[in-house]
């Protein structure tokens, strides 16, 4: 009788027993607290990016070493619409501001007759800059490689903030790009780009990916000239 007592005891006052996880079950949680992690860490790249391309805080007041000007595509000499973009801005940003040197860069692909930075130097030139506040970087087959030598002998002279003008889904790669090689950077983000509409959403989402990928690997890595810059084209 005692013992029908104790069981009838441990049935209305012992809690059932959990089943255990599976491995799998297990598994499966920590695959989606990974996927996760990195949604938002793309999510908030994504943010960066877009508020970087839509931030231009630059005034008559800024003050800089120099404009530093992303090279785009260029044809026999004449620079592209991107490219003219940005050195329009650039110049109108030299004429507001007390920037001593303009700095172009980019070099030239097989089958080119001009680097991008001669045809960028010619074209301010033609449009009143002295070509002694003209700075040329001319061997750079993409951002990271510009960027790199460009800094190097800025350095040299001594200059070390720049005002980066590049159209604005591009600023914050080429920013974080040119502060790991030690140069303080004001983004400038091209007023009047010709890249718009769903170019330029492709645009935001392809530089997306490189941000969140070079921040991981490493920005030489995901550079235009690298083996991996197809994944995220």
């Amino acid at each position: 009788m005692k013992d029908n007592i104790d069981i009838k005891r441990k049935s209305r006052f012992d809690k059932p027993e959990r089943p255990k996880k599976t491995v799998r079950a297990k598994l499966a949680n920590i695959i989606m607290i990974i996927l996760l992690t990195i949604s938002i860490y793309i999510l908030f790249t994504f943010g960066q990016v877009y508020f970087t391309a839509r931030n231009n805080t630059i005034n008559k007041n800024t003050k800089a070493d120099v404009i530093l000007v992303l090279g785009a595509a260029q044809f026999n000499g004449m620079p592209s619409k991107v490219l003219k973009a940005r050195l329009d801005y650039a110049l109108e940003l030299y004429n507001q501001t007390q920037v001593k040197y303009i700095v172009v860069t980019g070099g030239k692909v097989q089958g080119d007759q001009s680097t991008e930075a001669s045809a960028s130097a010619n074209y301010l030139i033609k449009k009143g800059v002295d070509d002694s506040v003209i700075l040329r970087e001319v061997n750079g087959i993409s951002t990271y490689d510009s960027l790199r030598d460009s800094a190097k002998f800025l350095k040299e002279k001594k200059l070390s903030k720049v005002i980066l003008v590049t159209d604005g889904f591009h600023e914050l790669r080429s920013k974080l790009i040119a502060q790991d090689f030690g140069l303080s950077v004001i983004t400038a983000p091209v007023k009047d780009s010709p890249i718009t509409g769903s170019t330029e959403w492709k645009n935001f989402f392809t530089e997306t990916g490189r941000v969140s990928l070079g921040r991981v690997i490493g920005f030489r890595r995901v550079s235009r000239d690298s083996s991996l810059a197809h994944l995220i084209k």
